[in-house]
């Protein structure tokens, strides 16, 4: 048992959870469709995903966020698993790709047409994440959020 996940989200069939107590980096993905199982079997398409993010700092996934995209959000670093609208996650394609490097605060990102946007640590910046299918770019907007 790893302990209950401090995070959720459903996106594209499958219950993510993220942040247990004794594995703060972790985020699992349930088999397709199938919310209940967490079974990751052989690896194929439908069959669940469970993936600890090594190149990441430590302190824990603070969000996970389902747009276009699956967007995860740790203290320093803005991740993104790229899906896109037509193409499901997988196990052979899930490989979060740092989108960008900036504090995330505690207040959950906000998705709006296509972009999620969030507020660093201090709240001093409002940063838009703009999605467009599998591609993903970030950036400031507004020094004063």
């Amino acid at each position: 048992s790893v302990g209950y996940p401090a995070k959720t989200t459903f996106y594209k069939g499958r219950l993510w959870f993220a942040n247990t107590r004794q594995y703060p980096m972790l985020i699992c993905g349930s088999r397709e469709n199938t919310p209940n199982d967490f079974n990751v079997n052989n690896g194929e398409p439908p069959d669940a995903i469970c993936y600890i993010l090594q190149n990441s700092e430590g302190g824990g996934i603070k969000n996970i966020f389902g747009g276009v995209n699956l967007h995860i959000f740790t203290n320093n670093q803005q991740l993104v698993v790229t899906g896109g609208l037509d193409i499901g996650i997988t196990p052979a394609n899930f490989s979060p790709k740092l989108v960008s490097s900036f504090t995330t605060s505690n207040v959950k990102p906000v998705k709006y047409r296509n972009s999620v946007y969030f507020t660093t640590a201090q709240g001093k910046s409002l940063v838009q994440i703009l999605e467009q299918d599998q591609a993903v770019s970030s950036e400031i907007i507004s020094f004063t959020s």
